[in-house]
C-alpha cells in the first residue's frame, strides 16, 4: 500500500500547480476520467527500479489509498489481463504502463487489455521516456487514456500524481 506521506522525503518543493499549461509541457494528453470508490487499485507494469520508486513518490501526492501492484515485463501482464474475473481476480481501476518492456512490448500489453471484456474500460496511462509522435499516435489508436512521457526532473515526474488523482475521482459510483 502506498499512502500519501509514506516513503521518502524530498528537499523538492512538490509539483507545480496542475494546469492544461503544466500538463501539456510534460507532454501529457488526458482523454477521459473515470469514477472510482475505495481503496483504488493501480497496476504499474514498468521494468525499472528507479522509475518504479518515482511513480510511487509521485502517487503520494494522490488524496485517495492505492493498492500498487507491480508487474516487471509484458508477458507477466497479459497472463494476469487473461486471468482477471476468470479466477476471480479483481481488475484494476487504473494501469500505469510503460511501453519498452522486456517479453511484450507495452503496445501489446495494451491490445490485450483493449482486448478483454473484463479490463477494456480501464483507463491506461502509458508512462515513457518516448516522445515519438509514432508512439503517440500508435497508443491513442489502440486505446490508451493517457500518455506521460517521463520527464528528467522530480517535480516534472511528481505531475503523475495529480494525473492519477484526477483518472480516479469523479462521482462516487458503484463500488468497483
Amino acid at each position: 500500500m502506498t499512502r500519501r506521506g509514506d516513503g521518502a522525503t524530498f528537499a523538492d518543493p512538490g509539483p507545480p500547480e496542475l494546469s492544461a499549461a503544466c500538463l501539456s509541457e510534460a507532454g501529457l494528453q488526458v482523454a477521459t476520467q473515470i469514477p472510482v470508490s475505495g481503496p483504488a487499485r493501480v497496476l504499474l507494469i514498468e521494468d525499472s527500479e528507479p522509475d518504479v520508486f518515482l511513480v510511487r513518490e509521485a502517487l503520494e501526492q494522490c488524496d485517495r489509498e492505492i493498492d500498487l501492484q507491480v508487474l516487471e515485463d509484458g508477458e507477466l501482464a497479459v497472463e494476469l489481463i487473461e486471468r482477471i474475473d476468470g479466477e476471480g481476480i479483481r481488475s484494476p481501476d487504473l494501469i500505469l504502463l510503460d511501453l519498452n518492456l522486456p517479453k511484450r512490448s507495452g503496445a501489446q500489453v495494451l491490445e490485450r487489455v483493449r482486448a478483454s471484456p473484463a479490463c477494456a474500460e480501464i483507463p491506461v496511462v502509458i508512462l515513457t521516456s518516448s516522445d515519438s509522435p509514432k508512439d503517440k499516435s500508435q497508443t491513442a489508436r489502440l486505446g490508451a487514456t493517457a500518455y506521460f512521457r517521463k520527464p528528467s526532473r522530480l517535480n516534472e515526474f511528481m505531475l503523475l500524481g495529480p494525473l492519477v488523482q484526477r483518472l480516479l475521482s469523479g462521482s462516487q459510483s458503484a463500488a468497483s
